[in-house]
């Protein structure tokens, strides 16, 4: 054990000492070529097929277009395989079909929000009309009760109705009791 240590201190298996570096960089030059070669001789397409005749041939070019393709036995794993005559390419369906499910899904949402809003203002416009309408029957109650009536004039000074503007502000009162009451 203590000689192995030695050695390996005095660099007897050092692979990247300067002449042994040398030596490992070409085997492994070499070992990286070969291996290039071999994959470059696999590029070379062989195709088998039978022509027109019947004779079966090897190329390295693909047959012409006229060939059946029932009658091409091999063909490089590289080259495009022919679509089936009864096959076409379909359109992206499901992501068409997904897209028109979240427009869908979208308008219905905002259908909801509507109504929603609408059902929110028409709540809000019975509360005003309720309120509205109370105001009215007290308006038309009081000028009904026989009492005399002021107002303030635009010095701020009270000033009574007589007969006719106390009927005219009761017709107004029961105008406005037909209008928002019913």
């Amino acid at each position: 054990m203590a000689s192995l240590v030695n050695k390996i201190k005095q660099g007897a298996f050092d692979m990247f000492s300067s002449s042994k570096s040398r030596t490992n960089h070409r085997v492994w030059a070499l070992l990286i070529g070969a291996v290039a070669l071999s994959f470059s001789a696999a590029t070379f397409a062989q195709w088998k097929w039978i022509d027109s005749n019947g004779v079966t041939q090897y190329t390295d070019a693909p047959p012409p277009a006229s060939t059946p393709a029932q009658n091409i036995l091999t063909r490089p794993s590289n080259a495009p395989r022919p679509l089936p005559a009864a096959t076409t390419p379909q359109p992206a369906q499901p992501e068409v079909d997904d897209q028109t499910r979240r427009l869908e899904e979208r308008l219905q949402e905002q259908e909801r929000q509507n109504a929603e809003r609408q059902a929110l203002i028409d709540q809000a416009n019975a509360a005003e009309k309720a309120r509205a309408c109370a105001a009215a029957r007290q308006s038309l109650d009081t000028l009904s009760t026989g009492m005399r009536i002021r107002e303030t004039n635009e010095k701020g000074e009270y000033v009574y109705l007589d007969e006719a503007q106390i009927a005219a502000k009761r017709q107004d009162a029961q105008n406005r009791v037909n209008e928002y009451c019913n």
